[in-house]
């Protein structure tokens, strides 16, 4: 069974989008999810995109090609991502499948990766104040 992306949380914390994918997911989901978060994001003032794994428990290199490419349709438009809660039989199936995940940031919990991304904004906004 497949939950659709309207049924996956998503939730605008402080400037970042928070979503929670589910652990029960298809191809079918994956591209829907993908599509769905694209438009939340066009739609949305958020300068980051949280995506948490602590539901899923299996990952194949579809998955993993979905997260890669969400993270980079993010990056296109501004906007920084970060990858949290995956647990340990996840981590150990990335390693044991050689899963390319180039250009994904890990971060431990939701709470990490936020504060994650809210230090990445801050030091881009003293940054370009410098100028």
């Amino acid at each position: 069974m497949s939950l659709t992306p309207s049924l996956t949380a998503m939730t605008l914390m402080e400037s970042s989008l928070v979503v929670s994918v589910s652990g029960d997911w298809d191809e079918d989901y994956l591209q829907a999810l993908q599509q769905a978060l694209i438009l939340r994001l066009k739609q949305s003032d958020a300068k980051g995109l949280i995506l948490d794994l602590g539901t899923v428990s299996s990952i194949d290199s579809l998955f993993v090609r979905t997260l890669v490419d969400t993270s980079r349709m993010a990056s296109l438009l501004g906007i920084r991502s970060r990858i949290s809660g995956i647990n340990p039989g996840v981590a150990a199936s990335i390693i044991a499948l050689d899963l390319d995940c180039r250009g994904l940031v890990f971060e431990r919990s939701i709470d990490d990766a936020r504060t994650a991304l809210s230090k990445s904004s801050a030091h881009l906004s003293s940054s370009s104040n410098g100028r």
